[in-house]
């Protein structure tokens, strides 16, 4: 531990080192938590994550989507991540296991979550660069 003006504090070494230790820092809403091994497996589990992480990712972006926008979204972002597992290119749960969490102490379910919510950010971004007139009102929240 580091002393800063005569108080201590953690280095994110020492965090690393206690969270290996599992040492939690706040109460894990789902112990015992398990990441699907795949997108399908995903989707069976959390019929309705996609839907919501569109809708946190619309609300970090400052979207003003309607349900039905969001609805579409998520549809077109499934069936986009469903083709990349198909086709070889990649099924996005495969690189979470070598992804190093944010706060290495936290909640593996909530980091997950923010995973999921990460790649849906990414995917709708390329979504709305890659064809702006075919979503146009997508395109106009963002300015395009």
């Amino acid at each position: 531990m580091l002393l800063h003006s005569g108080q201590r504090s953690l280095t994110e070494k020492d965090a690393c080192w206690l969270g290996k230790l599992k040492v939690m820092w706040e109460e894990d809403p789902d112990p015992g938590f398990v990441p699907p091994k795949s997108f399908r497996e995903y989707l069976a589990r959390y019929p309705d994550g996609m839907r919501e992480a569109v809708e946190v990712v619309a609300r970090r972006l400052g979207l003003d989507l309607s349900d039905d926008d969001m609805n579409d979204m998520a549809q077109d972002l499934i069936v986009m991540f469903l083709d990349f597992a198909a086709t070889g290119l990649e099924d996005i749960f495969d690189m979470y296991p070598c992804r190093p969490p944010m706060r290495p102490w936290g909640c593996q379910s909530e980091q997950f979550r923010e995973y999921v919510t990460l790649r849906v950010m990414a995917g709708m971004l390329a979504m709305i660069h890659t064809n702006p007139t075919g979503m146009d009102d997508f395109g106009e929240c963002l300015g395009f």
